[in-house]
């Protein structure tokens, strides 16, 4: 049964729905002010990127929330050319801690 299915691989073979994509590895890439766009996005997502990565020790939350917006559109964007939902994920990674 699909649901009882360890791993995407196992769940795949017994789901009766078909699976458009499944990725065994992941490519996470750091995005900055010449990445940001909705079109490089899309670009960068054609190529692989699959996780987007922000680093808050620069720029502003606001400005790191427009980036996350840009991500969501991209994806949305990109999921409707290839015809399925394109998964991707968002790490932000902390401002480190001054000693």
């Amino acid at each position: 049964m699909a649901a009882e299915a360890e791993t995407q691989i196992k769940y795949a073979a017994c789901s009766s729905t078909a699976v458009a994509h499944v990725r065994l590895s992941g490519m996470v890439c750091t995005i900055g002010p010449v990445s940001r766009s909705v079109e490089m996005l899309e670009k960068m997502m054609a190529t692989g990127m699959n996780i987007a990565r922000m680093n808050f020790s620069h720029g502003s939350h606001e400005y790191h929330g427009e980036t996350v917006a840009n991500v969501r559109s991209a994806a949305k964007n990109y999921s409707a050319k290839i015809g399925y939902e394109y998964p991707i994920a968002v790490a932000l990674e902390p401002k480190a801690l001054d000693p």
